[in-house]
């Protein structure tokens, strides 16, 4: 039975940047607070109590780290709890999911 390519969750999140007034500081921004948005995907996946998409151990799928609580949806990048919050981590997680996700659907075959 064929179930469909998975749905991909990726970096869904507004960043909040604010002036870093420390004179120590080797730069003038700092990152403040990232904010999901997963409002279309609440009712229907497990999440953390701030919108962020739990995954892996969180969801009793330790073997599978980008596996949410939904069969077949996997979740990369700001979006997920507990992860970094940077484009590069969101990148190299999104290229690790590819071989997941192709043997999900070889399993569903």
């Amino acid at each position: 039975m064929r179930l469909g390519i998975p749905l991909i969750a990726s970096s869904l999140c507004m960043m909040a940047l604010r002036r870093d007034d420390n004179p120590n500081s080797r730069t003038s921004l700092r990152h403040d607070r990232a904010e999901p948005r997963t409002e279309l995907l609440r009712q229907s996946v497990a999440i953390d109590a701030n919108g962020f998409i739990l995954t892996g151990a969180q969801v009793g799928m330790a073997s599978e780290p980008f596996a949410t609580s939904v069969p077949g949806l996997f979740a990369v990048g700001d979006v997920r709890a507990g992860s970094i919050k940077r484009v590069a981590s969101a990148v190299g997680e999104g290229s690790i999911v590819v071989a997941t996700i192709h043997s999900y659907l070889a399993l569903a075959d």
